[in-house]
């Protein structure tokens, strides 16, 4: 492999310039393209490779502070609410959020959109609940004895 120093150096059929590390290297250093003229990309594999590489540690970088916003806008819109109805304030960082898995229920276990649990009373995070089942709780007023009476309820019946 050399670098291509000038325009006049001549190609030989079985070799190609890397547009972006600018180096000559054999053909079959390229992937195949289908809009090219040549048949072969412009970039080599291994150019390719890095980008690739740059491209991922990009997104998931962006996933990270994307889901760090996301938690941000929940947390600050659930102490709005706590502020209006006069209940005690959310106990959580913004951290400790980021720390959980935050799109999968904790009862249900589907995958999807999901809601900040906390305790009314003591304002301590419980975790991460699908609108169904955050209903669910408070339907049952958080009350445990409701709940264990609803599933005798729906055992006794299951028969």
């Amino acid at each position: 492999m050399e670098l291509m120093s000038g325009v006049t150096d001549v190609l030989t059929v079985s070799e190609k310039c890397c547009s972006k590390c600018r180096l000559v290297i054999p053909l079959d250093m390229f992937s195949s393209s289908k809009i090219h003229k040549d048949g072969l990309r412009g970039v080599c594999k291994s150019c390719r490779k890095q980008e690739s590489a740059t491209r991922r540690i990009k997104d998931r970088d962006t996933a990270q502070s994307d889901k760090r916003h996301r938690l941000y806008l929940k947390l600050g819109k659930l102490r709005r609410k706590c502020r209006e109805r006069k209940q005690v304030p959310l106990c959580i960082t913004l951290e400790e959020l980021m720390a959980s898995p935050d799109d999968v229920c904790h009862i249900c276990g589907q995958v999807g959109p999901t809601q900040i649990d906390h305790c009314h009373e003591t304002g301590k995070f419980r975790g991460f609940l699908c609108g169904r089942c955050n209903r669910l709780l408070g339907f049952a007023l958080n009350n445990i004895s409701i709940l264990r009476k609803a599933v005798r309820y729906l055992i006794a019946f299951d028969a």
